[in-house]
């Protein structure tokens, strides 16, 4: 145990888990950790932001750029308020964003007698956009909470949370103990389950792999351009998987979305067609699927750290909880050696595929598909895009190519505005 503020418990503790990056608007009841920040300025980096929705955005994006999560700082009620907007595109995204923000002080919480900024239930509020929560009352509560946190980031299906401390005990002084981080062992997926998905992807005539944002996620796609070659298996990603694999790798359709506002998409015609579908870290979201009309192949394998996605808008014939990284490896290596080589009909109709759907995009919108091959011809292939949710961006999801993971970011989640 060592004597700090509270606002140094937040900033040692969130260093111990490896923060080297913050975004926040400075305001007067956070001021404890601002000081605390200041102390450790040659060791984390602060990004300032003038509205607490853009530092909470920010976050996001630096966790989708990086891999690591986000971590910002606002202040009580009306400025906790303002980041729901972002921290509901963290979770329909999921995407681990840390918000460390201020309560009123701990003797006047949800008491209702008006003190400055003062919100009823703040905690609860932030209830339908996180994973979890925390109310830090005392000093020695703040390490506890932020290991928690990052430990949820690293175990689950990585979702916003919110942490929140009285300002009194922001300022004041007692014993802490700062938590180490810590590794987790990543999940592997239950074996007999595994053996079957191997089984139904070997005798498969017509496979076909389908890339959510959950690759991207768990740093998996050299696990997932490895199987799709053993498999000799066409890849399409969700709009949160663009990057999965490169554009221009050979397996790689392009990006599933379609229908309503997206316009007609050629590859559902060709999904509807596949007799085993290996899905990865994609919960197949209603507007993406069934909300379209999409039909699947019969044989569903479905692979994600968090069972609640699965048999949602689609049952799984196989329902794998795990790491996709993991299970994909795994995967991999019990398909190693088979004689897993499809006909030479079916590689030619996935190059048809292909370019018939370049084609489609051309046709249906020209002036937006030169737009989009413009700037992909000066923009380097590991420049960082993001989008905003707007009618380019909406083009985009299909028709911008990317070649290196982590390089298209969007909204495509809540699809909040103000996220470019």
């Amino acid at each position: 145990m060592t004597q700090m503020t509270g606002g140094q418990a937040i900033v040692e503790s969130l260093m111990a888990q490896g923060v080297d990056t913050v975004f926040g608007l400075i305001s007067i009841h956070m001021l404890g950790v601002y000081d605390a920040l200041y102390g450790a300025r040659d060791r984390v980096r602060f990004v300032g932001g003038r509205h607490e929705q853009a530092v909470t955005f920010m976050a996001d994006g630096y966790a989708r750029a990086t891999g690591k999560p986000g971590v910002c700082f606002t202040s009580t009620g009306p400025g906790a308020a303002n980041t729901l907007g972002a921290m509901g595109e963290a979770w329909a995204g999921s995407i681990p964003v840390l918000q460390v923000t201020s309560n009123v002080d701990a003797a006047l919480i949800d008491g209702g007698r008006g003190a400055l900024h003062e919100p009823y239930h703040q905690r609860e509020m932030f209830g339908s956009v996180t994973d979890w929560t925390a109310l830090c009352r005392t000093v020695e509560e703040a390490p506890r909470a932020v290991f928690e946190a990052f430990e949820r980031f690293k175990t689950r299906r990585p979702r916003p949370i919110a942490i929140e401390m009285a300002t009194d005990a922001i300022h004041k002084t007692g014993e802490a103990e700062i938590l180490p981080a810590r590794d987790f062992p990543r999940q592997v997926g239950d074996q007999a389950l595994v053996e079957r998905a191997a089984q139904a992807l070997a005798e498969a005539r017509r496979p076909l792999l389908w890339a959510g944002g959950g690759v991207l996620t768990a740093g998996a796609w050299e696990e997932l351009r490895q199987l799709a070659e053993l498999l000799d298996a066409p890849v399409v990603t969700t709009q949160g998987g663009k990057g999965a694999i490169p554009s221009s790798h050979a397996l790689a359709l392009g990006c599933i979305r379609g229908g309503r506002a997206y316009g007609e998409n050629p590859l559902h015609e060709f999904v509807a067609s596949c007799d085993v579908v290996l899905v990865v870290g994609s919960r197949l979201a209603h507007g993406l699927t069934s909300g379209v009309g999409m039909r699947l192949p019969g044989t569903i394998i479905h692979v994600d750290l968090a069972d609640e996605v699965f048999n949602k808008n689609y049952p799984a014939s196989v329902a794998i909880q795990g790491d996709v990284k993991v299970v994909m490896g795994r995967l991999g290596a019990m398909l190693k050696g088979k004689d897993l080589a499809k006909s030479e009909s079916f590689r030619r109709e996935i190059a048809k595929v292909k370019a018939g759907a370049a084609q489609a995009l051309h046709r249906a919108g020209p002036n937006q598909q030169r737009t989009m091959d413009a700037l992909r011809e000066v923009i380097p292939s590991d420049g960082i895009v993001v989008a905003d949710a707007t009618v380019p961006a909406y083009w985009a999801a299909q028709g911008w190519a990317v070649e290196a993971p982590r390089t298209y970011i969007s909204p495509h989640g809540w699809a909040g505005i103000g996220f470019g």
